[in-house]
């Protein structure tokens, strides 16, 4: 990872607004107000042939600083002999003219250490094990439960993938009862990446997985939350579901025709009163 430098511009936030990994880095950046230090340049929202790809110079996705033509080229100016299958989200350093990293949680953890960072701290030390625990139930727990839902041929391994999806979601709701976030007054890191997958949930995966016992908007604490991290400053620049949506639909084969469905509608700027609850 690159060393700390205030100096604007000298970093790039490449990535794609419809891929989760990367709207972790952006919630993190939005969190810490670094959105005029740190730009982003995002692709195309759904892959192209050539994988994430950027428009026509003078497009709205296209590159301004490299002048790439696919997230390729930008590997390619960090190592000319690549040849592995290019990821977002990456943190472009122009100062040293390479990638300082490919990893969303570094790239996140960077943000939160940026000297021109605002606002609460989103991996104090003495919240981390328990950031790292929530992250890591997340991604096994719900993300990689709806993965195996939206895949599996036997019946009895997909009922107990979708069950492994909604004891999840279940005891979250149950957590969310009687605290705001998860770590208590303001979100954090944990906070950042389970929101990235809440808001997914009713437009992407609540059928395209086979994940429909119940939607987020079924439980009230949940939607809460949703409606509650949506509203908080800069958060609904780095959301867009018809986007997701069909990103989701027309790339992902498990069990889908392509079709991009039409809703649902979601009413994410309705009160929440997430306020009102415990803050410790």
């Amino acid at each position: 990872m690159a060393s700390l430098d205030s100096a604007t511009g000298r970093y790039t936030l490449y990535g794609s607004i419809t891929c989760p990994f990367t709207h972790r880095a952006l919630l993190a950046r939005c969190a810490r107000s670094l959105e005029s230090q740190v730009p982003a340049v995002l692709t195309l929202p759904v892959p192209g042939a050539g994988g994430w790809e950027f428009d026509e110079p003078g497009g709205s996705h296209a590159d301004p600083l490299l002048q790439a033509h696919s997230m390729r080229d930008i590997y390619l100016a960090d190592d000319p002999d690549f040849d592995g299958r290019p990821s977002v989200p990456v943190l472009w350093d122009a100062q040293e003219g390479r990638i300082a990293s490919h990893d969303s949680h570094a790239i996140s953890l960077f943000f939160n250490e940026h000297p021109s960072g605002r606002g609460a701290n989103l991996y104090a030390a003495t919240q981390r094990q328990r950031i790292d625990a929530q992250i890591a139930s997340f991604d096994a727990d719900f993300v990689g439960a709806i993965i195996r839902a939206g895949r599996l041929s036997s019946q009895a391994d997909y009922e107990q993938a979708v069950q492994r999806v909604y004891g999840w979601l279940d005891a979250l709701e149950e957590q969310l009862a009687e605290r705001r976030y998860l770590g208590g007054a303001s979100p954090d890191l944990a906070d950042l990446v389970v929101f990235t997958g809440l808001i997914r949930f009713d437009t992407c995966y609540y059928f395209g997985s086979r994940c429909h016992i119940r939607r987020v908007q079924d439980y009230p604490n949940l939607w809460g939350y949703v409606r509650d991290m949506f509203q908080l400053p800069g958060v609904a620049d780095t959301v867009d579901l018809d986007a997701f949506r069909e990103s989701f639909f027309t790339t992902s084969a498990a069990g889908r025709d392509g079709i991009i469905p039409l809703g649902p509608k979601l009413d994410l700027r309705s009160a929440h009163r997430r306020a009102e609850l415990t803050q410790a």
